[in-house]
C-alpha cells in the first residue's frame, strides 16, 4: 500500500523544495493540501500546532537526518524549534505530513523510507553499497 502524502509546504525558488516536489511527482505522490511558505507564512505556534499532531519527525540540515520519536523522547521546546524553524523563525521548507510522521527539509533516502519504498537494491537484497555482479 503506498503512503498518502496529506500535507506539503514549500517555497518556490528554494532549490530543496524543488527537489522535495520532483521526487513526490516522479513517484506518483500527490499531496492533498499544498500550501507555498511565501504566501502562508508559519510561525513559531503553528509550527508546534503542526508538530503536535505528529508521533515522528524527521529533519534533514545538510547531510544530516535527524529522527526523534515524540513519544518516548520530548525534546524541549526550543531544541525542537531550532530543528523545526529557519533563522527567520517560520517552518523550514521543505516540509511534509503523512500521517503522524512529519519530514522536514529533503533527503531522497528519508523520503523513500517515510513513504513506504524500497530501494531497488535492498529489494535485491544487497548492500545499500553493493553493485550488482556484471
Amino acid at each position: 500500500m503506498q503512503a498518502r502524502v496529506d500535507w506539503f509546504y514549500g517555497r518556490a525558488g528554494c532549490g530543496a523544495s524543488a527537489s522535495a516536489k520532483e521526487f513526490l511527482a516522479k513517484h506518483g505522490f500527490r499531496p492533498v493540501r499544498t500550501l507555498d511558505a511565501r504566501r502562508a507564512r508559519l510561525g513559531r505556534m503553528e509550527a508546534f500546532r503542526l508538530l503536535k499532531q505528529a508521533v515522528e519527525i524527521y529533519v534533514t540540515r545538510g547531510r544530516f537526518t535527524v529522527y526523534i520519536h515524540l513519544r518516548s523522547h520530548k525534546p524541549d521546546a526550543d531544541a525542537l524549534a531550532r530543528l523545526v524553524l529557519g533563522r527567520t523563525g517560520r517552518l523550514r521548507a521543505p516540509s511534509m505530513r503523512c500521517g503522524t510522521t512529519f519530514v522536514i527539509g529533503f533527503d531522497e533516502a528519508t523520503y523513500r523510507n517515510v513513504l513506504g519504498m524500497r530501494d531497488a537494491r535492498a529489494a535485491a537484497g544487497m548492500s545499500p553499497g553493493a553493485f550488482p555482479a556484471a
